[in-house]
């Protein structure tokens, strides 16, 4: 016995279309350009005098976490979450509120890529920009993974299959 598929709706066809191609687009080509692959040479160079750091970690089914740097003389600046880990937090509880930091800021983002304490690497650029290319691969597969929903649908648009 064949099994017959549910067609789906018009409406419901134009919705899937509208949305892969907005979402498709800002994961395919905004976080190609928010997290795009920097040299070194081309980080904003910043010092600052620490403050803080505040990090919040949601848990449950959607979880969301981010961290954010405060400074004294300076703008806060967010670290890119897949590039926090213990080490990470525990360099920055030894240093002290006060302490002149150099910052490697990324152009596009303005995310740290790069924090060194009188020299010695906080947040080694190489470790961040390794981690930050591998979550920018992913949300381009999620990207054109909902192109592909959308060519779907206007696939069933185009032939009929939408009722």
């Amino acid at each position: 016995m064949k099994r017959q598929r549910k067609r789906m709706s018009r409406s419901e066809a134009i919705v899937i279309l509208v949305i892969g191609l907005l979402l498709g687009t800002v994961f395919t080509f905004g976080e190609q350009f928010w997290h795009a692959s920097v040299d070194r040479r081309e980080l904003r160079s910043v010092d600052a005098v620490y403050q803080r750091y505040r990090y919040v970690q949601s848990g449950g089914h959607y979880s969301h976490s981010s961290m954010t740097l405060y400074f004294e003389n300076e703008e806060p600046y967010d670290i890119a979450v897949e590039c926090v880990n213990d080490e990470l937090l525990q360099k920055l509880d030894a240093i002290a509120p006060g302490t002149v930091l150099h910052l490697g800021v990324h152009p596009n983002s303005n995310t740290l890529m790069e924090i060194s304490d009188h020299g010695q690497p906080v947040l080694p650029f190489e470790q961040a920009a390794k981690r930050v290319a591998l979550h920018a691969r992913g949300f381009l597969l999620l990207g054109l993974f909902l192109y592909g929903g959308a060519a779907y649908a206007l696939y069933a648009l185009i032939r009929g299959k939408a009722r």
